[in-house]
């Protein structure tokens, strides 16, 4: 159950902020996302990140969670493998790559994704985000066991205020989030 609860808390960690959102910009355009949430099933797990996008293709990102007795870090790297954009509607696969820090076991992942992000009116816009993510710890848990996971996160944008539901389903068990945040 321990290594369930962590491979679980790993790949819901990297898939929800490890997309290092190059769906939210459009090409050629660069900017900030600063986000904070909470996980549902623990509100005491805090979480806080950055990821800066570089022309609609390129992002970095860092972020945080845990408690005060337990941090887990995770550093990540997207590119927009292709962007399809029409009017109002942007299509985004991106492949991201994360190194992640969790109570004290290195964890890489990697995977790729759809976004479909739709422009609702002048200051609303919506993007599902849709991911498919392998992680393989290279700690101690459970050295060679890797573990797919598949998430889904609803991003709704008001100006440059967001919020995002999201929801990981791995090895039968699902987590969820839920993280507020600022575009800049």
């Amino acid at each position: 159950m321990k290594h369930l609860t962590l491979s679980l808390t790993i790949l819901f960690f990297c898939t929800t902020f490890s997309f290092a959102q190059t769906y939210f910009y459009k090409k050629g355009q660069s900017g900030l996302s600063l986000y904070t949430g909470t996980f549902l099933k623990n509100p005491d797990g805090i979480i806080l990140g950055a990821d800066y996008t570089i022309n609609g293709v390129f992002s970095l990102g860092f972020a945080k969670s845990g408690s005060t007795t337990n941090s887990n870090y995770s550093f990540d790297v997207n590119v927009a493998l292709g962007k399809i954009e029409s009017e109002g509607r942007t299509i985004t696969f991106p492949l991201v790559a994360a190194y992640s820090i969790i109570g004290g076991t290195g964890v890489f992942a990697a995977g790729g994704g759809l976004a479909m992000r739709r422009q609702l009116n002048e200051t609303t816009v919506l993007t599902p985000v849709f991911l498919m993510l392998l992680q393989n710890n290279s700690g101690t848990y459970s050295r060679n066991r890797k573990t797919i996971g598949l998430g889904f996160e609803l991003n709704m944008m008001f100006h440059k205020f967001r919020v995002a539901p999201s929801v990981l389903i791995a090895e039968g068990k699902s987590v969820m989030a839920l993280v507020g945040g600022f575009t800049f």
